[in-house]
């Protein structure tokens, strides 16, 4: 899915990646979910295995990342973009691609797990808080639903 001459999303299975790539993926993941939000938590998991991956390459480089997978609704998680490319709209773009790999799956409700911060961001996309507040590796929570019907 290509937005301008040097801005494309890639949609992957892990054993579609590129040793190169998949290394990319895993080091903007550490670098904002283990170094920059000082979680220490194994980050690549079981549902790596499974899941669509979501890249956002702006000149040739990892800008953004998002990855899907089947869990009791399609699961939303992972979300981030580089820290010397955030407040440009790239989180926008990469949600508005999930959205659309959504809609058109059979799955009638997309869930995710949002840093309570940005529940406003993820409400600006149609996603409503499901439950309490929780702790997840520290950080406050909220389990956040969007159905296809609303």
């Amino acid at each position: 899915m290509r937005f301008s001459k040097d801005k494309e999303i890639s949609f992957q299975r892990l054993q579609d990646c590129s040793a190169e790539q998949w290394h990319q993926i895993l080091r903007l993941r550490s670098d904002v979910f283990v170094v920059e939000q000082e979680c220490i938590y194994p980050d690549p998991d079981e549902e790596d295995k499974t899941a669509i991956h979501l890249s956002l390459v702006e000149a040739g480089e990892l800008r953004a990342y998002a990855r899907l997978y089947e869990k009791e609704h399609l699961h939303l998680g992972r979300i981030i973009v580089a820290a010397p490319h955030r407040k440009r709209g790239l989180s926008s773009i990469l949600m508005k691609a999930c959205m659309e790999y959504w809609q058109e799956s059979s799955f009638g409700t997309i869930e995710l797990s949002a840093q309570v911060y940005l529940s406003d961001y993820y409400h600006s996309f149609g996603f409503e808080v499901n439950g309490r507040m929780y702790l997840e590796d520290g950080i406050p929570h909220l389990r956040m639903l969007k159905h296809k019907d609303s």
